[in-house]
C-alpha cells in the first residue's frame, strides 16, 4: 500500500504522542457510557485546565451514528453511519474506525458479512459462528471504551443471531459449535454484563442464563488436571480466558475460580509443549487470563514467570528499528524466520499488551519500558496498513473498506488470500488490540476504558 501524505503525517503524530509519556497510575470514569474505572498510566497534561495535550477521542468524533431512538431495540441492521474518516491520529480513533466497518456491514439478521475483495467489490459469505460472535465481542469492547450505544446495539443483534445456534447439551449446559465458539461467546456476554452492571440492571442480566449454561458446558469439557477434552492450542487459550471472564462476572464463584486456576496451572506446567507456530494463537487469549490470575490468585502459581516466558518468543519475533532494511516491516512480526509481516501483528500484539498490563500491575518499570517500545512500534505498523480515506479511490466502492485491515500486505499472495482482501474477524482482532494498547499506554483521552483484568 502506498502511504499517502496525510496518513504519513497521521503515523508521525501517533508515534510522537506514544513516545511522550512514562508510566504510573490514574483513574477516571466514562462520560455517557458504562461507569468503568480507567486503570492506565498518567499522561502529560497542559498547565491550562481547559487544554488536554493527549490525542482525544470524544462523543462527537466522526464517524458516528446519530442518536438512536428510545425504541432502538426494534431497529434492523445495518445502522446509518454518518461522517467519514477525518484522518485523525490515535489508537482509539483507528479502533473505532475498524468497528464502524463492522457496523456498516452488519446484515439484517444480525450477522456480519465475512470476506471482502475491494478491488472487485465482492463479498464472500462464510457461516463460521466464531467469526460472528468475535466481532460482536469487539463491539462490546468499543462500547465500553467509547460509551457509544451503536456498538452495544451491534453486539446485541449478533448475539441474538448466535443464540439461535446454541445447542442444549442437557444438565444446564449450552454449547456454541465447539469449545472455541463457546468460549468466545462467553467473552462477549461477560463484557456485555460488565458494561451495563450498575447502569441498566435489566440489560446487564439479559444474558445471565446463557452465560451460566455456557459456563457449565465449559467446565464439563475440563479434565481433572485442568486440561480440556477437545480443541487446538488456540481453542484452549480461549477456554482459559473464558474462565477468567466467568470468574470476574460472578465475583469469584468457586467452581469458576477452581477451574481457572487448574487451567492456568496446566497451561503453565505444559507451556513447553506448545510449538512456536501455535504460541501466538494460544497466548493471544491466555496472557489476559494470566494477568487476571496474578491479580486474584497470586499465590496459586508463578503466573508472572509463566507469562514472561511465553511472551518472550513474541518479542524475539518482532521487527524493531534496526532489525530490517525495509521500514514498512518495522512493527510487524516474522523476524525469527526473516518473513514479511502480515495482519497477524494484531493478534500477536494483543498478548504483548496484556503482558505490559501485568508488568504495570507489579510495578516492573524496566519491563514496562521494554514492552512499551514493542507496542508503540506494533500499533504504528497496524495503523499504517489500515485502509483509510484516500487509499481506496481506485476501488469500485471506495468507502466500503475504510477502517478495515488487509489479510496480507500489498503485493503478497497466497492463493485466494492474496492482496487486496479483508475479513471481518481482522477488524475484531484489530479493534480489541488497539483499545487494549490505548488503555495500557495511557497516551490518549477517551470517554471510557477497559478495567484492569
Amino acid at each position: 500500500m502506498m502511504m499517502k501524505g496525510p496518513k504519513q503525517a497521521l503515523i508521525g503524530v501517533l508515534a510522537a504522542s506514544l513516545g511522550a509519556c512514562e508510566a504510573s497510575s490514574s483513574s477516571s470514569s466514562t462520560e455517557g457510557g458504562a461507569d468503568i474505572a480507567q486503570v492506565v498510566p498518567d499522561v502529560p497534561v497542559s498547565s491550562s485546565p481547559d487544554e488536554d495535550v493527549r490525542i482525544r477521542y470524544t462523543g462527537e468524533t466522526e464517524p458516528l451514528v446519530e442518536a438512536l431512538p428510545e425504541d432502538w431495540t426494534t431497529l434492523t441492521p445495518p445502522l446509518d453511519v454518518v461522517g467519514e474518516d477525518t484522518g485523525e491520529a490515535g489508537l482509539m480513533y483507528a479502533a473505532a474506525l475498524s468497528a464502524y466497518f463492522l457496523v456498516r456491514v452488519q446484515q439484517a439478521d444480525g450477522s456480519y458479512k465475512y470476506e471482502y475483495k475491494p478491488d472487485t467489490d465482492e463479498w464472500l459469505w462464510q457461516d463460521v459462528i466464531h467469526r460472528q460472535v468475535g466481532p460482536g465481542y469487539a463491539c462490546v469492547i468499543l462500547y465500553r471504551a467509547t460509551g457509544r450505544p451503536e456498538f452495544a446495539f451491534s453486539a446485541d443483534r449478533v448475539f441474538d443471531y448466535a443464540a439461535e445456534r446454541l445447542v442444549d447439551k442437557g444438565e444446564g449446559q449450552l454449547r456454541l459449535a465447539d469449545i472455541g465458539g463457546t468460549s468466545i461467546f462467553i467473552f462477549g456476554l461477560s463484557h456485555y454484563r460488565l458494561a451495563f452492571e450498575g447502569q441498566t440492571p435489566d440489560r446487564a442480566a439479559k444474558w445471565d442464563a446463557t452465560l451460566a449454561g455456557l459456563g457449565a458446558h465449559l467446565l464439563a469439557l475440563q479434565n481433572e488436571d485442568g486440561s480440556f477434552k477437545e480443541g487446538s492450542f488456540l481453542a484452549r487459550g480461549q477456554a482459559v480466558q473464558a474462565l477468567a471472564h466467568l470468574d470476574e462476572v460472578t465475583g469469584g464463584e468457586a467452581r469458576y475460580r477452581d477451574g481457572l486456576i487448574a487451567a492456568g496451572r496446566y497451561s503453565c506446567d505444559h507451556k513447553d509443549e506448545i510449538a512456536v507456530g501455535d504460541l501466538p494463537y494460544f497466548l493471544l487469549y491466555a496472557n489476559e487470563a494470566l494477568r487476571y490470575l496474578h491479580r486474584v490468585a497470586p499465590d496459586a502459581h508463578d503466573w508472572v514467570g509463566c507469562s514472561d516466558a511465553l511472551t518472550q518468543p513474541m518479542l524475539d519475533d518482532h521487527y524493531l528499528e534496526g532489525d530490517t532494511d525495509d521500514a514498512s516491516w518495522v512493527g510487524g512480526f516474522g523476524k525469527r524466520d526473516g518473513n514479511r509481516p502480515t495482519w497477524s501483528a494484531s493478534l500477536r500484539l494483543e498478548s504483548v499488551t496484556d503482558a505490559m498490563g501485568l508488568a504495570q500491575d507489579r510495578a516492573d518499570g524496566p519491563r514496562v519500558a521494554l514492552l512499551r517500545k514493542h507496542i508503540e512500534a506494533g500499533t504504528a505498523f497496524v495503523i499504517r496498513h489500515q485502509w483509510r480515506k484516500g487509499e481506496t479511490d481506485e476501488y469500485p466502492n471506495p468507502p466500503e473498506i475504510i477502517g478495515a485491515f488487509p489479510y496480507y500486505m500489498p503485493g503478497q499472495t497466497n492463493g485466494s488470500l492474496g492482496w487486496p482482501l479483508s475479513r471481518t474477524d481482522l477488524s475484531w482482532h484489530g479493534s480489541a488490540m488497539l483499545v487494549k494498547a490505548a488503555t495500557v499506554l495511557g497516551v490518549e483521552s477517551f470517554p471510557g476504558a477497559l478495567p484492569r483484568r
